[in-house]
């Protein structure tokens, strides 16, 4: 089954039942580049993984300061019939920087 790529710009997306969705951005913990999410209700959509891929791709074996950027990727799953909002928050030490809200339907 295909998994569906969410944009920075998608207010709503469709979904089949059992398909996953991505949605990916940027974290920087040591610089306080973070990122959550919630899911309203929860039943319909789930939270599956995120993945981590570093920029400096020794980070995972030998950390250095500051030398956490990454990409994150958070993989969703559809898991029920119905409606649910996804809303994903990027704050920057703290404070919310970018706020998406996306309308999931699964059918």
């Amino acid at each position: 089954m295909n998994s569906t790529k969410i944009s920075h710009f998608d207010k709503k997306i469709e979904l089949t039942l059992g398909q996953r969705c991505t949605y990916l951005c940027r974290q920087h913990t040591s610089v306080g580049i973070t990122s959550d999410f919630s899911i309203e209700p929860p039943e319909v959509l789930a939270f599956v993984t995120a993945e981590i891929t570093y920029k400096n791709p020794k980070q995972e074996t030998n950390p250095v300061p500051g030398g956490d950027d990454a990409a994150k990727v958070y993989i969703f799953e559809a898991k029920k019939i119905g409606t649910c909002e996804l809303k994903i928050k990027t704050y920057m030490r703290g404070d919310v920087t970018r706020e998406q809200t996306i309308a999931v339907v699964v059918k």
